[in-house]
């Protein structure tokens, strides 16, 4: 076996190995460095460790982040995935490699393992320390989609199942788009999100992020966006991506108008059918939390996905090899006082002070 940077001759090679991989999220398909290479110039890398006939054991698509003056962090965003332990070792051999030759005080990754699975140690056993911190959301919730559709709406909520049923009966009609020339509908998209984003508080990019990602996965035959309309207007919009194992429900934003008739119930609904009739045998929510604090930002928005799921699934956190002792203790005492932004604990802290502002001024 031996290290790559994957170039577009493995390109087929590389998806069978993510698209067939349940470890795997958007996040390491081969779409998600081309659309973030669009915004930001060569942000993401794709590496892999192969057999001497291109069979891949590994892969990691991985970005560098600066951090002003301190340094740099390499960063693997839900992953490495790997099917054997071997390919894991000679992996961390070489992006330490990589991490030094750009100057960078630490490598952090966010494989989806569980502390309860071996290859949790199998981490631990390859000299990364592990770190009870996420970046991206280290909740979500599943669906299992191999169960028969009558199954599936009886392991629903009662009230998530009457929501689904009333909006339906009220006149809500779920459209759905999927070509590359359904872009124009990210204008829409954009707007609800944003309006969304104003009552709840989180982070939301800029408006060619989703332009772009709409471009390259819907290219590939890997999104479905779907707007939930009542009387030709749109209440309610959501975007999936999938591969051959999963569908993940990416984003989504409603209106408060007409909330009454349940229109993102049904969209929901129609998404999770849509997924299971191509196969696929998860449905990620793709963020949540385990919180019992109502004004958490995810609180509401993982009662809603609980309907349909029932449970929490939670992942382990982060995983780092420290190379600079000195700097990285600098960028995590930094990172904590909310003058780096990184982890999920420091955009919690500024939502929470972002609360505490909106309340003294209630008052």
């Amino acid at each position: 076996m031996k290290y790559i940077e994957v170039r577009e001759n493995n390109k087929n090679k590389f998806e069978e190995f993510v698209n067939n991989n349940k470890y795997a999220t958007c996040m390491q398909m081969w779409g998600w460095a081309e659309f973030r290479n669009e915004i930001e110039d060569n942000l993401y890398t794709r590496v892999g460790i192969v057999s001497d006939k291109s069979e891949f054991y590994l892969t990691a698509t991985y970005a560098i982040h600066r951090f002003n003056i301190l340094g740099k962090v390499l960063y693997i965003p839900q992953g490495p995935i790997w099917s054997n332990e071997k390919a894991l070792t000679i992996f961390v051999r070489n992006i330490r490699k990589v991490a030094n030759q750009n100057n960078c005080f630490a490598v952090v990754c966010e494989p989806r393992v569980r502390k309860n699975d071996k290859r949790f140690n199998q981490l631990i056993d390859n000299k990364f320390k592990y770190t009870d911190e996420a970046v991206q959301p280290r909740d979500t919730v599943f669906i299992d989609l191999t169960k028969s559709e009558k199954e599936l709406m009886y392991s629903f909520s009662k009230s998530t199942r009457y929501n689904i049923r009333y909006a339906r009966k009220k006149g809500i009609v779920v459209k759905r788009y999927t070509s590359e020339k359904d872009v124009d509908r990210i204008d829409g998209f954009y707007k609800l999100i944003k309006k969304t984003q104003k009552r709840k508080y989180f982070y939301v990019q800029d408006k060619r992020y989703f332009v772009e990602l709409w471009k390259k996965f819907s290219r590939n035959n890997q999104a479905i966006l779907y707007e939930a309309r009542y009387k030709g207007e749109v209440l309610g919009i959501i975007v999936v991506l999938y591969n051959n194992i999963w569908a993940s429900s990416l984003f989504s934003s409603t209106t408060r108008k007409y909330a009454n008739l349940k229109p993102i119930y049904l969209a929901r609904w129609e998404s999770i059918k849509d997924a299971k009739s191509i196969e696929c045998k998860i449905y990620d929510f793709f963020g949540a939390t385990r919180s019992k604090d109502k004004k958490h930002p995810f609180y509401y928005t993982t009662q809603h996905k609980l309907g349909f799921g029932q449970r929490v699934e939670e992942f382990a956190g982060t995983f780092e090899i420290v190379l600079d002792p000195f700097k990285y203790k600098l960028w995590r005492l930094l990172e904590n006082q909310g003058i780096f932004r990184f982890y999920e604990r420091t955009f919690l802290k500024l939502f929470n002070k972002k609360n505490v502002k909106k309340e003294i001024k209630r008052r």
